[in-house]
């Protein structure tokens, strides 16, 4: 299975409104890392009704860079995952 299916499939069982801030980042970089779009993290963000800001998601999708080093990957949307 690819990470790109990978990261849709968790994606679906994480909830975001009970994650960290820090958390909800580490799922927007591995998602980009993994090859999802950024519509689909935006969509998925959105189910965090009180926190999500429609004006800051495009900047912070933009931020996010693959490093080839970054501790942050596909691993973090499973684990995140397995949490919940």
């Amino acid at each position: 299975m690819s990470d790109l299916t990978v990261a849709r499939e968790a994606l679906q069982q994480i909830n975001p409104s009970v994650l960290e801030y820090n958390e909800w980042l580490a799922v927007g970089m591995a998602l980009k890392d993994a090859g999802v779009s950024f519509a689909e993290w935006d969509q998925w963000s959105r189910k965090d009704a009180k926190r999500y800001r429609e004006k800051e998601m495009q900047g912070k999708w933009n931020s996010f860079r693959r490093s080839g080093t970054s501790a942050v990957g596909i691993g973090t949307i499973v684990k995140l995952c397995r949490d919940q």
